[in-house]
């Protein structure tokens, strides 16, 4: 069975007032609402490339899933 980080997909898009795609925004995915009050439980970053889109990102906790 596949771990629970490789079925886990999001994708974001990040834009400036203007609508303009935003790069290097960083999102933060969480197991719960407790892990996402400490930003060093994140289970995936997700970092936004030049078109202000990211559907990749980096495990930074593995073990929390």
């Amino acid at each position: 069975m596949e771990s629970l980080y490789e079925l886990v997909r999001a994708n974001v898009r990040k834009v400036d007032g203007n609508g303009s795609p935003l790069k290097n925004a960083v999102f933060g995915i969480y197991a719960n609402e407790q892990d996402a009050k400490n930003e060093e439980e994140e289970i995936v970053r997700l970092t936004t490339g030049a078109d202000g889109l990211s559907q990749e990102g980096e495990s930074e906790n593995k073990k929390k899933i």
